[in-house]
């Protein structure tokens, strides 16, 4: 997978680390690290989370299924989105006494009772 080698590779030296470094961290040799980094091998699933977690990136981004390195900070966008979106409908209601919008908050309401 030529985009894990590339982002591996992209993060690890973002963190300012060495191939040794990393190597030693996850506990494989320099050689085996060195092979994901050349698109020559891929590690397990074990050493992908342990990677993943000493550069503090989210192994979906190591991956190629998203671009952004932690799915926490695009989690809160979505959240805080979500919220604003509640906030001008709340006030929908309060200052326009906006029936649509009354009926739309009350439906979101039950769906999240329910979940």
């Amino acid at each position: 997978m030529e985009i894990f080698s590339e982002r591996l590779k992209l993060a690890r030296n973002k963190k300012g680390m060495t191939q040794k470094e990393l190597s030693e961290e996850i506990g494989v040799s320099q050689q085996y690290y060195n092979q994901f980094e050349k698109n020559k091998g891929e590690p397990n699933l074990e050493t992908l989370a342990k990677i993943a977690t000493i550069l503090k990136v989210n192994t979906d981004y190591l991956l190629g299924l998203t671009d952004a390195e932690d799915t926490r900070k695009t989690a809160e966008s979505e959240f805080e989105r979500r919220l604003h979106t509640l906030e001008k409908t709340i006030l929908d209601i309060i200052l326009k006494g906006d029936k649509e919008a009354t009926e739309l908050f009350n439906e979101n309401l039950k769906i999240n009772e329910n979940k």
